[in-house]
């Protein structure tokens, strides 16, 4: 029987909302054998439980979501099963974390300009220790009866095109692959129908991608088998990209999300586990 697994999800220590423990407790419950926690911009919560994993049969690897520029979009790199310790990648987290307040500022800036009260010192106690993401912002517009919802403040003040929308200055695709593959790891392009590219522009950022020494390709996101992951493992195999799947599970409370709900991998492409060889993963 083919283990369960699932390579990219988030816990408390950027915006989803388990704690690292409550996140591994919630895997074993859902016989996953081989899981990565793969936080915005930190591996703070992986590195709070690898060895709580170890305890409970869990095998846990390393994982980073990453954010990146390409062509003036943002994009993200999951890195997966690198060393925690390289100080040339931490330092490259690091910095984006610092970006990320940058632009939680002047997000908040615009709305002031638009006659919303400061949210900073709101916005601080929210996040505490965590890093910084616009569903943060979000949650407070909620608090403010702004909005309703999460996706509600996006549509009406967070996304492109609106009042509170602000451009980042992330590093280069380039720079990031560079980083995950120095610290030891595998490069995986996350969701790459999310960004919404014509199939033009998705195999001209799968070519640049794989070009900068990406290994791998989020083939599977979804709970059933669909058109769009064939598609995407067609464009694994053309690009010589390796497979991935992830849920990109951040909470019950996004009941279309769950942890290790995910299809089986199309035939003809190449697992990323194998990438690291490890009998649990299989």
């Amino acid at each position: 029987m083919t283990t369960k697994v699932d390579f990219h999800c988030h816990t408390q220590a950027s915006d989803g909302s388990l704690s690292p423990q409550e996140l591994i407790d919630l895997a074993v419950k859902k016989t996953i054998g081989c899981l990565a926690i793969t936080d915005h911009d930190t591996t703070a919560g992986y590195q709070q439980v690898v060895d709580y994993a170890n305890t409970q049969g869990l095998e846990l690897i390393s994982g980073v979501e990453i954010s990146a520029l390409w062509q003036n979009r943002t994009v993200h790199i999951v890195g997966l099963n690198f060393s925690v310790n390289n100080a040339s990648l931490q330092a490259l987290l690091t910095r984006i974390r610092a970006l990320r307040w940058q632009r939680a500022e002047a997000i908040n800036q615009r709305l002031q300009q638009r006659g919303h009260p400061c949210m900073l010192d709101e916005l601080t106690t929210l996040v505490a220790d965590r890093v910084v993401g616009r569903p943060h912002i979000a949650q407070i517009l909620m608090s403010r009866q702004y909005v309703n919802s999460i996706n509600q403040a996006f549509d009406k003040f967070l996304k492109q095109g609106r009042t509170g929308f602000v451009t980042a200055d992330w590093p280069s695709l380039e720079d990031v692959v560079s980083a995950i593959n120095e610290a030891g790891g595998q490069a995986v392009l996350a969701h790459p129908g999310k960004y919404k590219l014509t199939s033009r522009k998705l195999n001209g950022l799968l070519t640049d991608f794989k070009a900068a020494g990406g290994t791998g390709m989020e083939v599977v996101t979804q709970k059933f088998a669909s058109s769009e992951a064939i598609g995407m493992a067609d464009r694994a195999k053309r690009h010589q990209l390796m497979a991935s799947v992830g849920s990109d599970y951040h909470g019950p409370e996004q009941t279309w999300r769950q942890l290790g709900a995910l299809a089986q991998l199309p035939a003809g492409v190449t697992p990323i586990q194998q990438a690291w060889l490890t009998k649990a993963c299989y």
